[in-house]
């Protein structure tokens, strides 16, 4: 395998993974971070907190996932271009 063929493996790879983990997780949100439910009462929920933290750290990985695919992928062709197969 080439190292071009090697980059953009990688990339698509890093890609597939960060959209999993976008699937799961959602996109990151700013809503309900203090875990609170306003239209009700104004306890803070720790759970709530918690969960938020959870699913936004991970989106934001998912997200750095892809960018990083992206990356590689471009790595790739920018390698073809300096390196043409002879």
């Amino acid at each position: 395998m080439t190292t071009q063929q090697t980059l953009t493996c990688i990339g698509l790879l890093l890609d597939i993974i960060g959209v999993v983990f976008l699937y799961i997780y959602g996109l990151p949100s700013d809503t309900n971070k203090d875990g609170r439910q306003t239209l009700v009462t104004t306890i803070v929920y720790d759970d709530e907190k918690a969960k938020w933290k959870k699913y936004n750290n991970r989106s934001r990985f998912g997200l750095t996932l892809i960018i990083f695919g992206f990356l590689f992928q471009g790595l790739s062709t920018v390698w073809t271009i300096i390196q043409p197969t002879q």
